[in-house]
């Protein structure tokens, strides 16, 4: 792996191409993130401590840049939300929140450097739609260890700040690979306000106080790992 990232990147350095990207690009691309739920809903259950959990993301990327350094780009993504937890209390349990999102961002881009390899900003808002949910672990007050359907307890829709940085290298004057970091942190809540189903203790909302504290805090979605991808200018413009 390491000798064909050598060889990919020696032959971008060596073609003989204008560096132009102004004009239309479009390409796909995948990530490799760490996934996390900010504050826990554990349903007034004890909370337990968080496990690393990692997940994977796809990509439809199409942008325009209006010149050399500035451009906006939008697409659609797939990806893998939720979070693992430790066995903290001794039960023997282990929890796991298992999610499935589909996002569409809307980024303005900066695009630095005159070379063969330029460096880019990303940033700008996403919606992303929950496609699935399940849990496993103590969720459920008759059967801890049975894997439940979940979709019902989160929101439907999540809004959130999508971000990322790295650079841009070019194969010819119209073929790049992007490669680099990437992230998404939800703003708004993925717990369902409205409640149903035997699992609210008769409750009407899927938002739980914490045991521990007495108060209920939102819970956020969170990701960030490494981005790559290959983009193809449509048409490029005259400077």
């Amino acid at each position: 792996m390491k000798r064909i990232a050598l060889i990919v990147f020696g032959f971008a350095l060596t073609c003989n191409i204008s560096f132009a990207q102004k004009g239309f690009h479009a390409g796909i691309g995948g990530n490799y993130n760490t996934v996390w739920i900010i504050n826990q809903n554990s349903y007034s259950q004890p909370e337990y401590d968080y496990k690393l959990d990692m997940g994977g993301a796809f990509r439809l990327d199409i942008g325009y840049n209006f010149s050399k350094h500035i451009g906006v780009q939008t697409g659609f993504t797939t990806f893998k939300g939720g979070q693992k937890y430790e066995d903290s209390h001794g039960t023997g349990i282990l929890r796991e929140v298992k999610m499935s999102y589909s996002g569409v961002p809307i980024q303005f881009k900066l695009i630095g450097g005159e070379s063969k390899v330029k460096f880019y900003f990303l940033a700008g808002p996403q919606i992303s739609f929950l496609s699935k949910a399940e849990l496993s672990g103590n969720y459920n007050a008759i059967d801890k260890t049975t894997l439940t359907a979940g979709k019902v307890r989160f929101e439907k829709s999540n809004t959130g700040l999508s971000f990322g940085l790295g650079a841009d290298i070019s194969f010819t004057d119209f073929l790049y690979i992007n490669a680099g970091m990437s992230f998404l942190y939800g703003f708004s809540d993925i717990n369902a306000a409205s409640g149903s189903g035997t699992d609210t203790y008769g409750g009407t909302t899927w938002r739980f106080p914490s045991p521990n504290t007495g108060t209920y805090e939102k819970s956020n979605l969170a990701n960030g790992g490494f981005s790559i991808g290959i983009h193809y200018l449509l048409n490029k413009s005259a400077d």
